[in-house]
């Protein structure tokens, strides 16, 4: 949230904006943390031994029953994949390689995900978001030789789709159990093979950086007395910003985000617009209105020009945001309660085991451009992730401590 926050500031003194519903966002974050500190102490009261740290968990082998499931998981994993593309007829990277436009190469990426019937496109959403990050947290907690499938399959697949955010949700989890680890030659090579997905993407999503990329025989006009070797050389380009995937990367790593909230907050400055409940799939059939789903709406609103040219999208800001939406400020006391509760079921469920943070990082990434209740499901596969987690963790440490 302090990411979010920092890069609304930043968007902010940038774009010459106001600066006046940072307070807002201030108030969000200090209320987050208090109402866990009290929902904590609550459950700590009714449950003492949690006040307590639990017993590490030293178990470093699979069961054969477990050995199975992961191997079926792993199929599993390789079926969702293959079958997405031979829904789709093709692979959206090779097609986008042709593609001349920006314009273009987002129609293409849409439509590998929206080009989809709606049951796979949840499947896709599991298979990228938790099958692939928790099957290669599993298989290298417990050295499998399948962490290397998983690798090969989630890698693949990231960069088929070539959506930036893909590898990081890949990997990102991974690199932060080999830093707890302090393995640090396995998190370097896996830092890298992140860091080259996500450079590979940006890459295939911009014709402007691929020409950047590629070789200009400059042209040089020699009188019949000048002899002058030429070298190799590319034409520097004016737009540097257009042409390079690192200026990619940090624009939509800090401005993207607080740009977005400020385009919330923007639209939705008069409490006339604001969508009081209708932006809940589930409250808004029991207040008896139609359903509005704002990120799509908002990007409707902001990109009319993009919709009118076939391109489909969604205008995703921070969980907090759908609250605002919907109640104004008052939705950031809702905020705080739901983001409270859920951190509290975290602590309770993960509490004390190395993964904790890894298998609950692309929670909190996906939190970042969506509502919680989208998170914890197709969002972020979190309610996947715990499930897997549990019965790979949870419940094999009950059934040991059991036969003690």
């Amino acid at each position: 949230m302090l990411w979010l926050v920092a890069s609304f500031v930043i968007f902010c003194v940038s774009a010459g904006r106001e600066l006046r519903n940072v307070l807002l966002l201030v108030a969000l974050v200090s209320g987050v943390v208090l109402c866990y500190i009290v929902f904590w102490r609550g459950l700590c009261r009714i449950v003492p031994s949690l006040e307590s740290s639990a017993a590490p968990d030293t178990e470093r082998h699979l069961t054969a029953g477990q050995q199975r499931l992961l191997l079926g998981l792993v199929i599993a994993y390789l079926s969702i994949v293959a079958v997405h593309f031979l829904l789709l007829g093709r692979i959206p990277l090779f097609e986008a390689l042709f593609q001349s436009s920006e314009m273009g190469v987002s129609v293409v990426r849409q439509e590998g995900y929206f080009g989809l019937p709606i049951a796979w496109r949840y499947a896709s959403d599991y298979c990228a978001k938790a099958f692939g990050p928790t099957l290669l947290l599993i298989a290298y907690y417990y050295r499998s030789r399948l962490f290397w499938v998983a690798l090969v399959i989630g890698g693949f697949y990231s960069l088929a789709l070539f959506a930036r955010i893909l590898p990081v949700f890949l990997l990102s989890p991974l690199v932060i159990y080999m830093g707890f680890q302090r393995r640090w030659m396995h998190l370097a090579l896996t830092l890298a093979l992140m860091i080259s997905l996500v450079l590979a993407s940006t890459a295939v999503s911009s014709p402007t950086i691929r020409e950047s990329m590629q070789y200009q025989e400059p042209v040089v006009t020699l009188s019949d007395k000048e002899r002058v070797l030429v070298s190799d050389y590319v034409v520097p380009r004016d737009d540097w910003r257009r042409s390079s995937a690192v200026y990619a990367l940090y624009e939509r790593a800090l401005l993207v985000p607080g740009q977005v909230i400020d385009q919330w907050f923007y639209y939705y400055r008069d409490p006339g617009l604001r969508e009081a409940g209708c932006g809940y799939r589930l409250l808004a059939g029991l207040l008896g209105c139609e359903y509005v789903p704002i990120p799509s709406k908002l990007y409707t609103a902001f990109y009319h020009d993009n919709v009118s040219q076939g391109m489909r999208g969604s205008l995703n800001a921070a969980s907090f945001m759908t609250e605002y939406a919907n109640f104004g400020p008052v939705g950031f006391l809702l905020s705080s309660l739901l983001g409270a509760g859920l951190f509290a079921i975290i602590m309770l469920i993960y509490r004390d085991h190395p993964l904790a943070l890894p298998l609950n990082l692309v929670l909190i990434v996906a939190a970042m451009e969506t509502s919680l209740v989208t998170a914890v499901n197709s969002g972020a596969g979190w309610l996947l992730t715990t499930a897997l987690f549990i019965i790979f963790f949870r419940l094999q440490k009950a059934e040991h401590e059991r036969k003690r």
